[in-house]
């Protein structure tokens, strides 16, 4: 007993070394197809709001656009290859899926309209993340912490299970963000009132700068702890705001540890990533390889885009178009899945050194209430 605080302080020093760990964990069949399925479902309920609102259609990008802002290559400087600059820029896609949509939602001047669809961006995101990050956390922590391989339907039946704590979690710093916000338009509408508006706006603006300073740090704390909510929900079966107290807690009682392990783990996920690409384009250049001795050279063409030869509208023209594509969304997938698992590993380490819970206490009942 003696010994259990300094090996847990000799552990919670380095929980980034076990970082490795989540490369191979996420070169599973089960988590790719969750985060393929996540991919889908983001893109399509995106694209129905860019449908309903043309005029805004900016607010959410196309995801599954492989040359779009999601996906292009870092500015120069980040790492000395195009080929990692690249992998270390895309492999920060989910959690540029919620940030990215939250910086429209609050950005100025932009009108209702912008702020509505951000706004229904952010929500579908939430739920979408929710249930498969729910999922996908479900399946690493139990694969970590007790070698347990559960599959797809059972995380999902987990994560559905658990649905309202994974979606409502997030939902609570969002929605006391936006309280604070209603709380400095009423001070803002202080300056339409003749006379002692202005000079009573400006001598009580401390306040609005007040609720900017919090609305940024439940903002920031909700960007940094966001997969940390899912991971809580799997691993602890907590209610929503349980869930949202300890993954704040584990982020602000070790910062430098939380760094230093997100660190690592965008890193060690370029370096995979990098893996996964070589590994999806050896694939489909191989299997053209084997059909380079028989058939025709259009279709061949085909898997990287249709040959001028053949019709666009024929199977034979489109299908090796449409396998090379599923290849690619299969290898874009891997992104969704590395980040829970990432996320399940540190998670599972923090938990260790902040409570002194082993990773092979994983609870298996979710708690179902807000």
């Amino acid at each position: 007993m003696a010994e259990e605080p300094k090996n847990r302080r000799r552990a919670g020093r380095t929980p980034w070394l076990k970082i490795a760990r989540a490369v191979p964990l996420a070169f599973d069949v089960r988590k790719i197809v969750l985060g393929t399925i996540a991919l889908i479902l983001i893109q399509a309920g995106w694209s129905a709001l860019d449908v309903l609102l043309p005029a805004t259609a900016t607010v959410t990008p196309d995801i599954l656009d492989f040359n779009g802002r999601f996906s292009e290559p870092a500015p120069p400087g980040i790492a000395s290859g195009p080929v990692f600059r690249s992998a270390l820029w895309r492999i920060t896609e989910p959690a540029r899926v919620l940030i990215g949509p939250m910086i429209d939602l609050f950005a100025i001047d932009r009108g209702i309209a912008w702020t509505g669809h951000a706004l229904l961006g952010v929500l579908w995101a939430v739920v979408v993340t929710g249930i498969v990050g729910g999922a996908v956390s479900r399946s690493a922590v139990s694969e970590v912490g007790k070698g347990d391989r559960a599959t797809i339907v059972e995380s999902l039946r987990f994560a559905l299970r658990s649905s309202r704590s994974l979606i409502a979690a997030p939902l609570f710093p969002l929605s006391a963000a936006a309280v604070c916000g209603l709380i400095c338009a009423g001070f803002g509408a202080l300056y339409r009132l003749p006379i002692i508006g202005a000079p009573l706006a400006g001598v009580t603006f401390f306040i609005p700068l007040a609720l900017g300073l919090v609305m940024a740090v439940l903002l920031i704390d909700l960007a940094a702890a966001w997969a940390f909510i899912h991971v809580s929900v799997a691993a602890d079966a907590e209610s929503s705001l349980d869930a949202l107290s300890r993954a704040f807690s584990y982020v602000n009682r070790r910062p430098v540890q939380f760094v230093a392990c997100a660190t690592a783990a965008w890193l060690a996920g370029a370096v995979g990533l990098v893996a996964v690409d070589v590994l999806a384009r050896a694939a489909v250049h191989l299997a053209a390889w084997g059909l380079s001795f028989t058939a025709p050279p259009a279709i061949l063409a085909g898997l990287g885009r249709p040959g001028p030869d053949v019709a666009l509208d024929s199977l034979a023209g489109m299908a090796p178009f449409f396998w090379a594509r599923v290849v690619k969304l299969l290898a874009h997938a891997w992104i969704y899945g590395y980040y829970w698992s990432s996320a399940s590993v540190i998670y599972l380490a923090l938990r260790r050194d902040v409570d002194g819970t082993p990773a092979t206490e994983i609870k298996d009942e979710a708690i179902q209430m807000l």
